[in-house]
């Protein structure tokens, strides 16, 4: 996994450093800009923000597969909110200064005609602009690197989650069961089907939405749960602190919220079922848990006798 992070660096670092050195575009960030093209589109700032931010969440949706493999971690208490503080922080960095570089290269009208025309890889353009033919191959083998390490840690890190859920008595025992390197194997069979099905069902930017849509639920739930815990164990050790609390937590929880009402009224289909992936979850785990609960009262019935 870092062998194939540290590798698909070095094509996004060749395309980022020549397009901030060679590129001769002054783009308009400025919020006026973004104004005067919602009134011409007959949309709000608001809209555009919303839609920009569910886009780009994609990019950060992997945070939480931190926290499933914190098992198998080297001193969690440290590494864990290290890794999320310099993940996160390092890839809003490089996303923000990547877009900035395409727009250093590419003009506002040119990057307009390209989504326009359902062109969205402006980095290949860039690429090519800047490269000729050898930057189409130097994107080609970033990409190839990028899908490896994505697919690598996918697979490392969803299976645990339902390792960890067979564990504890809410979902099936047989997702208990590991293998001679002790890895859960059942997890892992039945999240290779679950992902060719829906590649096979779904195009990439369905694919995306939809992934983006139903974390954005499973976001406010993650968010929500820390003053829920607290209050629930209050003694418990916590070596981490959150930031701002609870500001942080209210104005998180509503952002996500937000996002997530006006991105469901702008695609009602893959709001419904970035809806419904939760609701699902909550009655399994309904189902689990009431089950756990009448064998442990069965359990204790049958200890007092």
């Amino acid at each position: 996994q870092n062998v194939s992070m540290v590798a698909k660096m070095v094509p996004v670092a060749i395309i980022l450093l020549a397009a901030l050195f060679v590129g001769r575009v002054t783009p308009d960030l400025s919020f006026g800009s973004a104004s005067v093209y919602a009134a011409e589109n007959n949309t709000s700032v608001f809209s555009m923000i919303a839609l920009a931010v569910v886009a780009s969440l994609w990019a950060y949706e992997g945070w939480t597969n931190l926290n499933t493999v914190a098992e198998e971690m080297k001193n969690p208490r440290k590494n864990l909110p290290l890794a999320l503080i310099i993940g996160i922080g390092g890839v809003t960095i490089l996303y923000a200064l990547f877009n900035f570089a395409i727009m250093k290269v590419l003009p506002h009208e040119e990057i307009a005609a390209m989504i326009d025309a359902g062109d969205l890889y402006l980095g290949t353009a860039v690429a090519k602009k800047l490269l000729g033919s050898a930057g189409a191959v130097v994107v080609t083998v970033g990409m190839v690197l990028a899908m490896f390490g994505s697919m690598n840690g996918l697979i490392l890190a969803q299976p645990r989650m339902y390792y960890a859920m067979a564990k504890e008595g809410h979902f099936f025992k047989s997702f208990t069961k590991l293998n001679k390197q002790k890895i859960p194997y059942v997890p892992v069979i039945v999240q290779a089907v679950i992902s060719s099905a829906l590649v096979l069902l779904r195009n990439l930017s369905e694919l995306t939405d939809m992934v983006v849509l139903s974390n954005l639920l499973f976001n406010v739930m993650i968010v929500l749960a820390v003053p829920i815990l607290r209050k629930k164990f209050p003694n418990i050790e916590r070596p981490y602190k959150v930031w701002l609390y609870p500001v942080s937590i209210i104005f998180t929880a509503i952002v996500f919220v937000a996002l997530f009402v006006n991105s469901a009224i702008e695609n009602p289909l893959l709001g419904s079922i970035g809806f419904t992936v939760p609701a699902l979850g909550a009655v399994v785990y309904w189902i689990f848990d009431r089950k756990l609960k009448k064998e442990a009262a069965e359990n204790k019935e049958a200890n007092d006798g």
